[in-house]
């Protein structure tokens, strides 16, 4: 293979611009998905505000869910909120 036909192959491999918006619409999902989790586990939105490095008030607008039910886990076939 040319050097020519090495470039051309890698360009033909490279994500087009609509490839990297799709991964970031899936990054965005998963980051939604993990905050959902920190509030259902007991995090504040404060808490969560910190860690992203965000003001409270941005969690609260991206990701206020009002109330969220706390995260039940089953032990030995029993439920137990945490």
């Amino acid at each position: 293979m040319t050097r020519i036909s090495q470039k051309r192959a890698v360009a033909s491999d490279s994500p087009t611009g609509k490839d990297l918006d799709d991964v970031v619409v899936q990054i965005e999902a998963v980051k939604r998905l993990l905050v959902l989790l920190l509030m259902k586990s007991g995090s504040s939105q404060g808490e969560i505000a910190r860690a992203l490095g965000v003001n409270q008030a941005t969690v609260s607008r991206h990701f206020g869910i009002g109330e969220v039910a706390p995260l039940t886990v089953a032990l030995s076939g029993q439920t137990e909120s945490r």
